[in-house]
């Protein structure tokens, strides 16, 4: 009885060693196969050929959608490749609206992967700082916390895009689609938001001071607690926007509308409102226009 139960447990001990062993095994191969993979689509990425990086491209896609433990090389290295093949030009504001400009096809071939990737913990955030994605497709696009300083984003389209927290300094968002775009704590200072639509985004406790706005779409965007201190918001149109409590130190808003906008709290300190129509805004004080530029053209609500 006892020399069989040694036997069985021999037995079962030599079995869990073999099952240990071909784990081990199955994981090196896992590994040496991930390895190779990548090696692999790297190296078309270094191809003259632009449709052989595109598949260097899908390659990586693949390897990003299988393999969890190379989501951050995978990451790091598309947003490489998008650094490389479209560097910022420094145009800022000139791009024609007309203009019908897309990032090259292997970009966007990066930006379809990096905007479709799986939702995984990453160890830093994107960083397409100083890039050219100009008419870029980068609707609903997760971009939490990304670096895009210097950007030139004219006539891309980040609509439902989320931009919270991110890294917008000095980037070029003229004529950009960014209506029901998160853009909370997000950095856009000195960004040229000239003739942008941001309906319905969120940039509440946003700062946005020295931007330019001028002819800017924000009907209902969320602005409270934001701070556009010597922003140029000449002709926007701000009508139900929510203010409160934003900063608009110094701002210039000659000619803007701001028809059932939410003002309470605001700060216009200094602010221009030469020409702008607060006739049906709400929450407006005679405090807040104490320190403000106003004349005969400045429409205020009837009780002010």
């Amino acid at each position: 009885m006892l020399g069989r139960a040694l036997l069985a447990a021999g037995a079962a001990v030599g079995g869990a060693l073999a099952l240990g062993l071909g784990n081990e095994a199955l994981r090196l191969f896992r590994r040496r196969q991930i390895s190779d993979t990548y090696a692999t689509a790297v190296g078309l990425l270094g191809a003259p050929d632009r449709t052989v990086r595109i598949g260097g491209v899908h390659a990586l896609g693949a390897l990003l959608a299988d393999a969890p433990s190379a989501h951050d090389m995978v990451v790091r290295t598309l947003t490489a490749l998008v650094r490389e093949h479209a560097p910022a030009r420094g145009d800022v504001g000139d791009v024609p609206e007309d203009e019908d400009e897309q990032p090259p096809g292997d970009v966007r071939a990066a930006l379809a992967v990096l905007v479709g990737r799986p939702r995984r913990g990453e160890a830093e955030p994107l960083d397409l700082s100083g890039t050219r994605l100009v008419g870029a497709d980068l609707a609903d696009a997760r971009l939490v916390g990304a670096n895009l300083f210097g950007a030139e984003l004219a006539n891309a389209d980040l609509t439902g895009a989320d931009l919270t927290g991110a890294e917008l300094s000095y980037a070029d968002l003229c004529r950009t689609r960014m209506l029901e775009t998160r853009l909370t704590r997000a950095d856009l200072s000195a960004a040229m938001l000239d003739d942008a639509d941001l309906t319905g985004a969120d940039l509440r406790e946003a700062r946005v001071p020295g931007a330019s706005l001028r002819g800017a779409i924000l009907h209902g965007t969320r602005l409270e607690g934001a701070t556009l201190s010597e922003s140029d918001l000449r002709d926007a149109a701000m009508d139900e926007a929510a203010l409160d409590g934003a900063y608009l130190s110094r701002a210039s808003l000659r000619g803007a509308s701001f028809d059932g906008a939410q003002m309470s709290g605001a700060s216009l300190l200094g602010a221009d409102l030469t020409d702008a129509d607060f006739s049906t805004a709400i929450g407006m004080s005679g405090a807040q226009l104490a320190d403000a530029r106003t004349d005969g053209s400045t429409r205020l609500p009837d009780d002010l």
